[in-house]
């Protein structure tokens, strides 16, 4: 598939009008491309700047990252790790802003340590910024998961994005309502 004028598309427009069928026809180029765009376009940077900016000083250098996994374990947490966030593999960005958000309380206790406290997290506004996209990014974490695999019929992955767009509508009614059950990190 190459384009809306050459390739399968163009073939299946020109079968279409050989054989006179009317009705809608919607030329899909890459389902998994456009969901990423999507989610790219979140408005994100006042949360992932400080995300990425605390990750990488902890993880860039080494010594930093040994001290931090040896407090992580001191402090007996789930995870004994900070994951790197790349934006290359956007969709990571999920899994780092949720183990960034559980490990909210050491990191900031390590980061005072170290003299870089990050004073961000006391923002009730970033805070809860933060809660949201982590929320955002595991619901389309899960509609990614979906869509990937082999032998996936188009007709099964557009299911897939209609329910997501249902979802984000029933989110969204929900928060206006002040119902956060489907948000659970909010």
């Amino acid at each position: 598939m190459c384009s809306e004028k050459v390739g399968v598309v163009e073939l299946m427009v020109q079968k279409r009008y050989q054989l006179s069928l009317a009705g809608p026809f919607a030329a899909i180029h890459c389902i998994l491309h456009q969901e990423a765009l999507c989610g790219k376009s979140l408005q994100t940077n006042n949360v992932m700047d400080v995300v990425v900016k605390t990750v990488n000083f902890i993880r860039a250098l080494g010594l930093n990252h040994r001290q931090f996994v040896s407090f992580l374990a001191d402090l007996e947490t789930e995870y004994g790790e900070l994951l790197y966030h790349t934006e290359v593999r956007w969709l990571s960005r999920g899994k780092v802003l949720q183990r960034f958000f559980e490990l909210r309380r050491a990191i900031a206790l390590f980061m005072a340590m170290k003299d870089r406290g990050i004073p961000q997290l006391s923002d009730p506004i970033i805070y809860s910024d933060l809660a949201f996209l982590t929320d955002i990014m595991q619901h389309l974490n899960a509609l990614n998961s979906q869509l990937q695999g082999t032998k996936q019929l188009i007709t099964v992955m557009f299911d897939f994005i209609k329910s997501f767009r249902c979802k984000l509508i029933l989110l969204a009614t929900q928060l206006a309502d002040g119902n956060l059950a489907h948000l659970s990190f909010l």
